[in-house]
């Protein structure tokens, strides 16, 4: 039986670049943007203040704290790609350190650095906050049809079939700068990403959602797809909206279960979007 979780990982994930030398390094730096750079330059200077043992050695100003949390959302939402790239590199360098060490961590994996830290922008925001940080768009959607391509998958040397949903753009909350209403997009996902959902928890055709949107299966800044973001509240990115009623089971954003859609979308851009 395949552990759905570690697919998920492995299937979203997929680390590796090469960095030969300092020199290399700072080479490539110069195809990233200043905001990718500065966001991980203060994300290293934070981490440096927290010890797994003793915890957060620093007292941090709620403005030290707002100014990485409004620099994390500019990266994820305006540099989603080049951030997905960056983040790469710092794994196969941290990858390298580690080999080049006989095996011994001497330094948190980046992906660690960065959980650490929105466990810390979590204490001074909602819950949800740090979740819906990571997701470059947020849209009120129509489902128009369902597609299906095969995907080879070389980390289990299979195939597996792929379901791409089209859906129609009806509202956006976030994602103005780069998407309009009405507009037409493909977004996908695996079946097996919905193990252990309901009958209630699908996509169906005609019927309209809010759905959180990210990127998916990207090769190179032109070359990607987008994919449904299930966020951790276990309702498999469905949030039906049923005679303009947003259904959000277990309430995560805070909205209530049951809201009105224009509450709800007003209620949104207020507490999760960065202006």
């Amino acid at each position: 039986m395949i552990n759905y979780k570690l697919f998920t990982i492995i299937l979203l994930f997929s680390f590796g670049c090469n960095v030969n030398s300092a020199n290399a390094s700072m080479q490539q730096d110069e195809q990233y943007s200043k905001a990718i750079i500065d966001f991980f330059n203060d994300a290293e200077r934070f981490i440096s203040f927290y010890d797994d043992s003793l915890g957060w050695k620093k007292d941090f100003t709620f403005k030290e704290i707002e100014d990485l949390a409004i620099k994390y959302y500019n990266v994820i939402y305006r540099y989603s790609i080049d951030y997905y790239f960056y983040f790469k590199k710092l794994h196969k360098q941290w990858e390298e350190e580690v080999i080049n060490n006989d095996y011994k961590i001497i330094n948190k994996k980046p992906a660690v650095k960065l959980r650490i830290i929105r466990e810390k922008l979590s204490e001074y925001y909602p819950s949800a906050f740090t979740d819906l940080l990571q997701v470059p768009y947020l849209f009120r959607i129509k489902v128009i049809r369902f597609d299906e391509s095969t995907y080879y998958l070389k980390n289990l040397n299979s195939n597996i079939r792929q379901t791409d949903m089209v859906v129609k753009i009806e509202d956006i909350i976030k994602g103005k700068e780069y998407f309009k209403i009405n507009d037409t997009l493909k977004v996908s996902f695996f079946g097996i990403w919905f193990h252990g959902a309901t009958e209630e928890q699908y996509f169906k055709v005609d019927s309209t959602y809010f759905l959180p949107v990210n990127f998916f299966r990207i090769e190179n800044k032109n070359t990607f797809q987008y994919r449904i973001h299930m966020l951790p509240d276990f309702n498999f990115a469905i949030y039906p909206i049923i005679n303009e009623i947003v259904h959000t089971p277990k309430d995560f954003f805070g909205t209530g279960e049951q809201i009105k859609w224009e509450e709800f979308n007003i209620f949104m851009k207020n507490i999760y979007v960065i202006q």
